[in-house]
């Protein structure tokens, strides 16, 4: 293969290896992470309108070094001192795609910045632009250069017209300052392999200083049998990037994932897309592909070979999506900015599912699955919360930090929960009138290079609020801390559920007090109160509740459901306005009241009105109260309003 190596030149703002090389540095991630959430991002972006799956291959091996060597002109000899006979590499081939498509030969610039082609091999920071798209800034593929020598291969196969086009070509972005560089005639240390266009005279011409990758299928084969990989063939379209010379793993862990590259694959997989890996319920919901991928041939994330820990991930990650779960170990709460968030201030900004568990229900510890941190590093927190956008890729595991402020499962549980953002939803008119229009948007620019976090844009407080708001609603549906119970669904209903009655004395007019009219003092004739005794969750599903209250005439006891905008509650008549195609969640199943001097009045599904016989007499009584639930995603409320004189 031709070489072009990079010019120097002391007049343009060229960047030379290794501030590429550093522009994506992040020591939070091991190479297998880094490699994963590029890789599998680069080919979700790429996946043809139609497809119905997005395949994303690793490959890892050894390969004959005396064959490819002699294919890197200036540096071939170098190559044969240090690896003569063999060496390791790294593939990674994704099918469904539409492959590094777009013009790569044009002077035109708009050519060039529509040309996905050109933007991986030759362009740093050219990002992205379509909408949903994983990046932004165009940095994640220098991670290719950083796991062996700098070397990296581009393979892709695209649909022109009606035709098919094969391309290869090769790069080296390395540090010009080391002393093992290759590149000696470089002060710049970057570097392509491919060909130049031929004159007339079919003389190879270099004059113009524009390399091109190969296109001639037969010398392709030749380099990608190499490597033991085979050229797409019929109608079959993707990119495959080849590392060669790969470094061997070097992460200072015990955990047995970290010690080879094919493990260390397979569990960053898991860990960074279990929301998108062979998943049905997100493929319905957003009429997007789903992901399938494998390690040497072996799947990964289907039924028979996922870790039950992120199996439960993708539980938690689907329940937030869309809203409702079949488990009673998992939680779904509507988070809500009430003021200046979303166009809509009743539309939630996204949902948090969450579970409470025992840490040994799994193998290692929920902190190592998700982080691979060392031991000697484990903050020992006991809540996890993980946060993704539409992609499906999880930005970052928040462990024990502001998400989850002031959550405290008892000693040996764990807090899990996911957020999931309202992506599609509209933005408080101010923010929009900044240029993001949807919550997607806001987010995915706030993210950094890496994609390892979510970070506010000027002054605005979006992300704040809504994780302000997740750790405040985690906070209230466990009281801060765990009671042990082995599902989440006792803990909700026998503690928070507890709170299912308001607090004594809890009503309008629910205390009686002296009021002066005029000159004349007047005692306030009594209101409704009304004051929990016990709560229990029953074993058919049903809550059963013991409270007292205190009657003149009529009070109406109405059911409701908490939210956390508005005056923190909805009636049936508010449901039925904001979700007018959902059923309320809750109804009266069943009434006793002990004390005869009060009787029912009237009834119906979520409310009671009842009256004391004997007018203008204050009564006490107990009442028990039987509930079902037809969801046990939200928290009934039960109110209590005075009647008198209507």
């Amino acid at each position: 293969m031709d070489i072009k190596i990079a010019p120097d030149d002391s007049q343009s703002m060229s960047q030379s290896g290794d501030a590429i090389l550093k522009s994506l540095q992040n020591s939070d991630f091991a190479k297998a992470d880094l490699i994963v959430r590029e890789s599998i991002q680069n080919a979700l972006d790429a996946t043809k309108g139609d497809s119905k799956f997005t395949r994303v291959e690793y490959h890892t091996g050894k390969f004959n070094t005396e064959t490819l060597n002699p294919k890197f002109k200036e540096i071939s000899d170098e190559l044969t001192k240090r690896y003569p006979k063999s060496a390791k590499y790294l593939s990674i081939s994704d099918k469904g795609t539409v492959g590094l498509n777009g013009k790569y030969d044009s002077d035109k610039a708009e050519d060039l910045i529509n040309s996905n082609f050109y933007k991986l091999v030759f362009g740093i920071g050219k990002n992205q632009e379509a909408e949903g798209a994983g990046g932004s800034w165009g940095l994640g593929k220098t991670s290719y250069f950083r796991m062996g020598i700098g070397l990296v291969i581009y393979y892709t196969r695209v649909k022109i017209g009606d035709e098919y086009e094969e391309r290869l070509i090769g790069s080296l972005i390395e540090n010009p300052k080391e002393k093992t560089k290759l590149l000696k005639k470089s002060s710049r240390g970057i570097a392509w392999w491919g060909t130049y266009k031929k004159n007339n005279d079919s003389s190879l011409n270099s004059e113009n200083g524009k390399i091109y990758p190969i296109t001639d299928e037969e010398s392709i084969s030749e380099i990608l049998d190499v490597f033991g990989l085979k050229s797409y063939v019929e109608d079959e379209t993707g990119t495959t990037i080849i590392i060669p010379y790969v470094k061997d793993l070097e992460e200072a862990s015990d955990l047995p994932w970290e010690k080879s590259w094919e493990r260390a694959l397979s569990m960053s997989v898991q860990r960074w897309y279990s929301p998108r890996l062979v998943n049905r319920a997100y493929s319905e919901h957003f009429n997007q592909s789903q992901l399938v991928c494998t390690v040497n041939g072996n799947s990964v994330g289907t039924m028979d070979d996922t870790e039950p820990f992120f199996g439960k991930i993708q539980t938690l990650y689907n329940a937030a999506l869309i809203g409702k779960t079949q488990s009673k170990e998992i939680a779904v709460e509507d988070i809500i900015i009430p003021k200046k968030g979303m166009e809509n201030p009743s539309i939630i900004v996204g949902r948090v599912a969450y579970t409470i568990e025992s840490k040994a229900s799994y193998d290692y510890d929920p902190q190592e699955y998700v982080e691979g941190i060392r031991e000697e590093n484990k903050n020992g927190s006991d809540t996890i919360v993980a946060f993704a956008r539409k992609p499906g890729m999880v930005v970052r595991y928040a462990i024990g930090d502001k998400w989850s402020a002031r959550v405290k499962p008892e000693e040996g549980k764990v807090l899990l929960a996911f957020f999931v953002p309202n992506s599609d939803g509209k933005l408080y008119r101010d923010i929009q009138d900044e240029g993001y229009e949807t919550l997607e948007q806001y987010l995915r620019a706030g993210e950094k290079a890496d994609h390892a976090d979510w970070f506010d844009i000027g002054k605005n407080t979006l992300v704040k609020r809504l994780r302000t708001n997740v750790a405040k609603s985690l906070e209230e549906v466990t009281d801060g801390t765990s009671d042990g119970g082995s599902k989440i669904l006792s803990t909700r209903l026998g503690r928070k559920y507890s709170r299912v009655l308001p607090p004594e004395n809890y009503g309008k007019s629910g205390r009686v007090s002296k009021k002066r009219v005029g000159t004349k003092g007047t005692e306030k004739e009594h209101g409704a109160s009304i004051r929990n005794v016990q709560s229990e969750f029953g074993s058919d599903g049903n809550i059963s509740l013991h409270f007292e209250v205190s009657v003149v005439d009529k009070a109406k006891i109405e059911l409701c459901i908490k939210t956390q905008g508005g005056n923190g509650k909805l009636s049936l008549t508010g449901w039925n306005k904001e979700f007018n195609t959902m059923k309320f969640p809750v109804e009266i199943k069943d009434i006793h009241i002990s004390n005869p001097n009060i009787e029912v009045d009237s009834q119906d599904d979520t409310a009671v009105v009842i009256r004391s016989i004997e007018s203008n007499q204050p009564e006490t009584s107990d009442i028990y109260l039987t509930l079902e639930l037809s969801s046990y995603e939200y928290q009934p409320q039960i109110n209590i309003q005075n009647l008198k004189g209507k």
